[in-house]
């Protein structure tokens, strides 16, 4: 009966399109930036990570978007918004 909260990138994001492509182009060049993106291994769309967590025995409890800071009114949209957060209960 345990409790997950998780992060996670989210793919369909245009913001994150834009780091991706901008960290591709600039490791060319060696600065590599945003340099935070080296860690990231996998990104997911809500529907996909959802399937995840309830194949894995969760329920989900609740989630949500978190956006560009620079454009609070739009930034929460699940097309600029570059993470999700998960909040699920194991069954």
């Amino acid at each position: 009966n345990g409790i997950l909260v998780i992060s996670v990138p989210n793919r369909t994001s245009w913001i994150r399109r834009i780091q991706t492509f901008l960290f591709a182009v600039t490791s060319i060049f060696g600065c590599s930036y945003p340099a935070y993106l080296q860690y990231i291994k996998n990104k997911y769309q809500v529907k996909e990570f959802e399937e995840m967590l309830e194949n894995g025995g969760f329920t989900l409890v609740k989630k949500k978007i978190v956006g560009f800071d620079l454009l609070p009114l739009i930034g929460k949209s699940r097309l600029i918004g570059t993470l999700y957060f998960f909040l699920a209960k194991k069954r």
